[in-house]
């Protein structure tokens, strides 16, 4: 990674699987983020709802960016998501992260998925190491 907060940037806006998924990085700024994502059949379950494992995927995103903004590498170390509402195909989603705890090697981040009607989907919480 950089120290540079504009490489930063666009290091992160690069990352492959959110390519893959069409997750969308709204705002960077060291220790905030927000990533947004429409949801499309092409990412449903079984039973038609948004999978899981995406809504983590924006939510980490967003949680990664908030901590790795500002040019540090961190690495996830623990993460724990509590799924509250489901969305279907046609929902616009928004992950807003920000850093709760920091010291020099150790962060702790709080993200929340909510659909753009503000109905809570999700709430992600996770620590991370920084790299010096």
């Amino acid at each position: 990674m950089t120290n540079d907060v504009d490489d930063a940037r666009e290091h992160i806006q690069s990352d492959p699987l959110c390519g893959t998924l069409d997750i969308d990085f709204t705002t960077i700024e060291p220790g905030y983020a927000e990533t947004t994502l429409t949801v499309t059949e092409d990412v449903v379950n079984l039973n038609g709802k948004l999978h899981g494992a995406v809504i983590f995927a924006l939510a980490d995103a967003a949680a990664g960016a908030a901590t790795q903004a500002d040019g540090q590498t961190t690495v996830g170390i623990e993460t724990n998501t509590s799924f509250l509402s489901a969305a279907e195909p046609g929902d616009t989603l928004i992950a807003t992260a920000e850093i709760t705890h920091q010291s020099s090697q150790l962060n702790g981040t709080r993200a929340v998925v909510e659909k753009a009607d503000g109905t809570q989907i999700a709430m992600f919480r996770a620590r991370g190491y920084r790299i010096e």
